[in-house]
């Protein structure tokens, strides 16, 4: 593996652990604190917070991985977005469909996931494209 690769998924990895806490801090506690009887509590949730390492990794290491794959000739700008969205589309909305689907939530709890999934992944792509350029 190559040090770019290598580059490519720990900042993959950071930012994927870091946009999912400052997600769910920021943006997402005002409607999770809303909805607190549906969620497990932080103290409940806290011997599975080791699973996070794991997933965010796996997370990295396959976005770049396909990244890598489909990377075309042209600037990272463009490729990074187009490569977002189509994670996005893929990947980061049809989770939060089907999560909708089994645990209903606040519309506005649903809207907020997705954007921000959405944003997440979008800005991820653009970092790999660049770190790749």
């Amino acid at each position: 593996m190559n040090r770019k690769i290598l580059v490519s998924v720990v900042v993959a990895f950071a930012m994927s652990l870091a946009l999912g806490l400052l997600g769910r801090a920021l943006l997402l506690h005002a409607d999770g604190t809303a909805l607190a009887t549906l969620f497990a509590s932080v103290v409940q949730q806290l011997p599975y917070a080791n699973l996070l390492l794991p997933a965010h990794l796996l997370v990295a290491i396959g976005f770049v991985w396909v990244y890598l794959k489909q990377r075309q000739e042209g600037p990272f700008l463009a490729q990074g977005v187009r490569f977002g969205l189509a994670v996005a589309a893929f990947m980061a909305i049809p989770v939060f469909l089907a999560h909708h689907t089994v645990h209903p939530e606040a519309p506005s709890l649903f809207a907020t996931q997705v954007a921000c999934q959405g944003v997440g992944v979008t800005v991820m792509g653009v970092v790999v494209a660049w770190l790749n350029a």
